[in-house]
């Protein structure tokens, strides 16, 4: 929060950079299913200045690690090894989310480059009392 120091309240502001910045460590620590609930409360204050604090709910949830990684759709129009080496997680690590973010961008730079107007859209069967997350990324048109 060293951010808010001589910048004006904008409360706004603060609740969505909040959010993003906890549950994209969440997330990042295999915490797929992260709720964030910030919340500012207004202090009184005998100084000039607001005194604000920031509340935040959090629901961590599980962390997860993942399962296995397969691919669907369209996807046998790439070579299996190409789309793989894409996404930057094997089966045991932490279903960290900045990286199966890392690898939808790799997969679309495979896209581009061979000059498919294609996307994927990651899908993610959880398996909560083995705490994985078994991801299937659907290559579409």
């Amino acid at each position: 929060m060293q951010f808010l120091k001589g910048h004006a309240l904008e409360e706004s502001k603060i609740l969505k950079q909040s959010d993003y910045a906890i549950g994209s460590a969440l997330r990042h620590r295999g915490f797929l299913k992260a709720q964030v609930v910030p919340r500012i409360q207004h202090q009184a204050s005998r100084t000039p200045t607001n005194v604000v604090v920031l509340l935040v709910t959090i629901r961590a949830g599980l962390p997860y690690r993942i399962k296995d990684i397969s691919f669907s759709g369209l996807a046998s129009e790439f070579s299996a090894a190409e789309l793989r080496n894409a996404i930057p997680l094997k089966a045991g690590d932490i279903a960290d989310g900045n990286e199966i973010g890392l690898g939808l961008h790799n997969l679309l730079a495979i896209f581009i480059k061979n000059k498919k107007d294609y996307a994927s859209i990651p899908e993610m069967t959880f398996d909560d009392a083995a705490r994985t997350v078994s991801l299937t990324f659907n290559v579409v048109k």
